[in-house]
């Protein structure tokens, strides 16, 4: 902004220069076919729950993110929990066991969260992805690119030439952990006698033949509880591929199961709004599932500290 407190002059050539050296973003098949399917669901679960089509749409795109996170699934990073019922192995996104927390519980385990680096590609390139299935549904012609740097997304209308020079920040609220069904474990102890196991971290070396479920959180009558989505068993089929194929297949198959994913996204979105740390209440149980969401509160006298700060 100039003295005169005139808007600067565009520079056509600079422009001109970025949109040349930019690269067309490609959409892969499974991609375009999951974005459909996720955003048109929440599209309708807007208008069914009367809300606000960004809440929707913001959860779709989590769910988009969660995906590929999933085709990065280890052998390592696991963690056994001997849960009341039934034992799970469980691969958490946040520092938690997944499972215990929603009634109030925490067990730590090193959360698998992916590299501060590959989380903004991939939240970049998915959000392009999702914003080209959007203006195609709403008939814009709008073409999208990648930039280069300062600009990390170039979003062209050819026809009135107009340009949208953007800068990607983006992270999703919430990653729902994985879980596959388990046996009891047990370990030998004093005397030779055998003791079922607690909490553990552990591997899965027998990955391609797991029967993979996501933990999804419920609540029932101010209780929390989960239901296990399940997805089925890879084999020897590419990751990147099978895992967004069997969640556009569930989506498809349970016409209920983004309302479920909403109404629990939509919780942890509100409460991780809300300031708590500034009073005494404590957060709704999924509030320890979202990113970013800090220590315990209050926090267990054996939670592991950080070598710098507090948490």
């Amino acid at each position: 902004m100039n003295e005169s407190h005139q808007p600067e002059p565009v520079n056509i050539e600079g422009i001109e220069n970025l949109l040349a050296k930019a690269k067309a973003l490609e959409v892969h098949p499974h991609e375009a076919a999951l974005a459909q399917i996720a955003i048109e669901q929440a599209l309708d679960n807007a208008r069914q729950t009367s809300t606000a089509p960004g809440l929707s749409l913001a959860a779709a795109f989590d769910l988009i993110v969660a995906v590929e996170y999933y085709t990065k699934l280890a052998h390592n990073g696991w963690l056994y929990c001997p849960g009341d019922e039934y034992p799970l192995l469980l691969y958490p996104y946040t520092n938690t066991c997944p499972r215990c927390v929603l009634k109030g519980n925490f067990y730590f385990h090193q959360a698998n969260k992916l590299p501060s680096g590959i989380i903004g590609k991939t939240t970049s390139r998915l959000l392009c992805v999702f914003l080209q299935h959007l203006f195609n549904i709403y008939s814009r012609n709008l073409t999208i690119h990648y930039g280069c740097e300062p600009v990390d997304v170039i979003i062209h209308d050819e026809t009135e030439n107009i340009v949208l020079l953007a800068e990607v920040k983006a992270a999703p609220l919430t990653t729902l952990a994985l879980a596959v069904p388990a046996e009891v474990q047990k370990s030998i102890e004093d005397e030779d006698e055998l003791v079922a196991c607690g909490h553990a971290a552990t591997n899965n070396p027998f990955l391609t033949s797991s029967e993979l479920h996501i933990l999804l959180p419920k609540l029932q009558e101010r209780t929390w509880g989960y239901d296990l989505v399940y997805l089925g068993v890879k084999g020897k089929e590419n990751y990147a591929t099978w895992t967004y194929q069997q969640i556009g297949r569930v989506l498809r198959e349970d016409e209920q199961l983004f309302y479920r994913y909403f109404q629990y996204w939509h919780m942890a979105y509100s409460a991780y709004n809300k300031n708590l740390w500034s009073s005494n209440i404590l957060p709704q149980p999924v509030y320890w599932l979202t990113n970013a969401c800090g220590q315990p509160m209050p926090r267990p006298s054996n939670w592991p500290r950080r070598k710098s700060g507090k948490g």
